[in-house]
């Protein structure tokens, strides 16, 4: 699944955990309609604001498309594939 530069953007933030702003709500909510992204509210902080956070098939996509998007790591990963 080749995701765009807004998406990918998107996902390196949420590796570690991240708040959502408006702008990127509906992309969100996209990812997670895919099953690449959790997304959960933080209480602690006056409002409510989102947070999202890659899920177990998330982290593969966004290896692979890291992978993709280097051309040094592609060529790599070429030669470590396995046969």
């Amino acid at each position: 699944m080749p995701l765009t530069d807004a998406e990918y953007n998107l996902m390196r933030k949420a590796r570690t955990g991240c708040d959502i702003s408006r702008d990127e709500q509906p992309m969100a909510y996209e990812l997670e309609r895919c099953g690449l992204l959790n997304i959960g509210y933080q209480d602690d902080k006056e409002p409510f604001c989102e947070t999202a956070s890659l899920t177990t098939s998330g982290r593969e996509v966004f290896l692979d498309e890291r992978v993709l998007r280097n051309p040094l790591r592609r060529v790599l990963s070429g030669f470590l594939a396995p046969l």
